[in-house]
């Protein structure tokens, strides 16, 4: 009997025997999630709901502060939060996209995660940040302050997710040498990692070393590029802003202050020492440390690289 199989699949099956037994065989891989970013909540959204729980966004108006948005979390006909966020606009709900939501789904048996952003207002006002734990007394889990929202991520694989900001201590960094605009600020990055024994999130930046190394590394590619070869910055280099020394200098300054919040105040001071004239590595080590010293968030970081 002549086969009637078409020749491309006649040496096929056997090949795709082999993959439904490999499929059977190979455990199945959990895929992370991509990063949760500010574009990733859903502007629109007036509420969220689940199981038991509702998170809407409602304008309360004060006296003191005009109008503002806020966030409302009841759980089984209680409300447990009502948490101010972004000033309001004239606008309608759907439309108050200065605060948005996001529901971060967690594995089974963990409380899944409500996320809250919302704009500060102004130029370059800050994107702060709430994160509540949707089940048990529903508990307020991370509120920020003294940074802006940067990104969501599972960066250890737990199923939790941690929380990347930008620290705000550094903007327009008033104590250096050289002046800086709001772009050129150092921002160095904050990790916030839920620790189980506190029952909330805590500033971990010691366990997720990879993740600061990595922004550190491109301001110093940065630097580099602009300030090739062994030669130590000069203390002169205060007297014309806008030079090219003044610029690698301020890209300098940047990689230092993001040594400090990956490894330690040694860790910044060691790189300003490495690169600048002594006279002007003391100015500038004493100006970072003073600058750290007034950043409230600074003394909370555990550089301890063992999670809790």
């Amino acid at each position: 009997m002549r086969n009637t199989t078409p020749w491309v699949l006649r040496g096929a099956y056997p090949f795709f025997i082999f993959l439904v037994l490999i499929a059977l065989v190979l455990p199945v891989q959990s895929v992370q999630a991509d990063p949760v970013r500010l574009e990733d909540f859903d502007s629109k959204r007036i509420s969220l709901s689940g199981d038991g729980w509702t998170a809407r966004k409602h304008v309360v108006h004060d006296d003191n502060a005009g109008e503002r948005c806020y966030v409302e979390i009841a759980a089984n006909g209680s409300v447990l939060h009502d948490l101010p966020a972004s000033p309001s606009m004239d606008w309608p709900l759907e439309e108050q996209n200065w605060t948005r939501l996001h529901l971060f789904e967690t594995p089974a048996g963990t409380p899944n995660v409500l996320a809250i952003v919302w704009f500060a207002g102004g130029a370059h006002g800050p994107v702060g940040l709430y994160l509540v734990g949707l089940g048990g007394e529903y508990p307020l889990l991370f509120t920020s302050s003294n940074s802006t929202f940067g990104y969501l991520d599972d960066l250890d694989g737990d199923g939790i997710p941690e929380a990347v900001l930008y620290a705000s201590a550094f903007e327009y960094f008033s104590r250096s040498a050289v002046t800086f605009n709001h772009a050129e600020s150092p921002f160095p990055l904050l990790v916030a990692a839920y620790d189980p024994s506190q029952e909330q999130y805590t500033w971990s930046n010691g366990r997720f070393p990879g993740v600061l190394a990595q922004k550190e590394a491109a301001t110093e590619k940065r630097f580099r590029s602009l300030w090739p070869g062994e030669e130590k910055i000069p203390v002169s280099v205060a007297v014309d802003q806008h030079s090219q020394v003044a610029h690698a200098y301020r890209v300098l300054m940047s990689w230092a202050v993001e040594a400090c919040y990956r490894g330690g105040p040694q860790a910044g001071e060691a790189i300003i020492d490495a690169h600048t004239d002594p006279a002007l590595a003391v100015f500038s080590k004493h100006a970072l440390t003073e600058t750290l010293r007034r950043d409230a968030l600074y003394p909370s970081i555990d550089f301890n690289p063992v999670s809790n």
